[in-house]
């Protein structure tokens, strides 16, 4: 098995099966409390897998590997999600195509979070691998880590990326094309 997580501002699973997402990408979010976003699991299995359930385990850790829980210090629930799931017939694809799994987990806004890193860990049938982890940096402040743009393969701050167009020398009807 193959898993790919992404983190998204929000994401949906259209009526062909395609999962749609916004914001995609991000690894740092906050402060607390945050706002909603999603999780997405790609699970992607070998042609040869059998059609048989498996379990597929999403649980949100600390940087020290003990689960994230929520709710009174009595009643507290570590943040996990198990969902049941298969991968299509082999009757139902091209011979030689892998098959999978997507699930989605849409997180309401709220969840408060201390600063730090944390770490999204799937698990299937009770097994991980040091890829099926995704981590990610919850500020302390808001102007913690500012956001960049990628510009020319290079990251330089958003308040960098502003060009000022009336000092540019374009000619009359615009520019030239290149």
């Amino acid at each position: 098995m193959n898993v790919t997580i992404h983190l998204t501002n929000s994401a949906n699973v259209d009526s062909g099966g395609l999962v749609n997402a916004l914001g995609l990408g991000w690894q740092i979010t906050g402060p607390s409390p945050l706002p909603p976003f999603a999780v997405i699991v790609l699970v992607t299995a070998p042609e040869n897998q059998s059609e048989e359930p498996f379990e597929v385990r999403l649980q949100l850790t600390k940087s020290t590997g003990e689960p994230v829980v929520i709710g009174d210090p009595d009643a507290a629930q570590p943040v996990e999600l198990r969902v049941m799931a298969h991968v299509s017939p082999s009757t139902r694809r091209p011979v030689g195509l892998p098959s999978g799994a997507n699930l989605i987990v849409e997180m309401a806004p709220g969840l408060f979070l201390e600063s730090g890193i944390y770490e999204w860990v799937v698990s299937i049938d009770g097994k991980s691998q040091a890829s099926w982890r995704r981590p990610f940096y919850v500020r302390a402040k808001a102007d913690e880590f500012p956001p960049t743009l990628a510009r020319s393969g290079l990251l330089a701050p958003v308040s960098e990326q502003v060009v000022d167009l009336e000092d540019q020398d374009v000619p009359e009807g615009g520019p030239e094309p290149t």
